[in-house]
């Protein structure tokens, strides 16, 4: 059986199309002008082969331990060159497909410029472990969800084999470079 699984996040779409077992995805929203993000509202919506539809509403409070502020930019994580990582922002689509026997195969394409995410030694860093509900674990309807996020060391995580990772970053900008005070981070495989 296939299903199809749409999460619509400010900027951010997201089609998962799975064969067999059903498979959640997430992505953190994106803001102002595409280029910003911040966390708010994630839709939800799955169908199956079979007709069968589900609808969520997720509103994800941020966490504590993050600058009340929105973030300065958001989005995919493109490559990386010793403390500068290049972020890919804008509408950001997503799409994940599975087969029966093996794991998903993620494809990640974004519409606005890649801006350069300067780390230094007095950024904060954190992995988002945020867990969502899916279809199969959740009524239709709104829902709200804690963002929960770990500090970690370093960025060693994000490194030349990463091909999918998303990212909120809290700074100062100056045209296309963002020297950031506050990092965040998940592995698109973790979702």
């Amino acid at each position: 059986m296939n299903r199809t699984l749409m999460i619509m996040a400010g900027f951010i779409a997201v089609a998962l199309l799975a064969g067999g077992a059903f498979m959640a995805a997430r992505l953190l929203n994106a803001g102002d002008s595409g280029t910003g993000g911040g966390q708010g509202n994630i839709n939800i919506v799955a169908e199956d082969s079979g007709g069968g539809a589900f609808a969520l509403s997720l509103d994800i409070k941020p966490a504590p331990e993050l600058p009340p502020t929105p973030p300065e930019t958001g989005g995919v994580f493109v490559r990386r060159e010793d403390n500068s990582i290049f972020v890919g922002t804008g509408e950001i689509d997503v799409t994940a497909e599975a087969k029966n026997d093996g794991p998903p195969t993620l494809s990640v394409n974004f519409s606005g410029p890649v801006l350069e995410v300067v780390v230094t030694r007095d950024t904060t860093l954190y992995r988002d472990e945020t867990e969502f509900p899916t279809p199969g674990q959740a009524a239709s309807g709104e829902q709200s969800v804690q963002q929960i996020v770990t500090l970690v060391d370093s960025l060693d995580e994000l490194g030349p084999n990463t091909k999918n990772a998303e990212l909120q970053i809290w700074g100062t900008r100056s045209g296309d470079r963002v020297v950031a005070q506050v990092l965040v981070y998940r592995i698109l495989g973790s979702i």
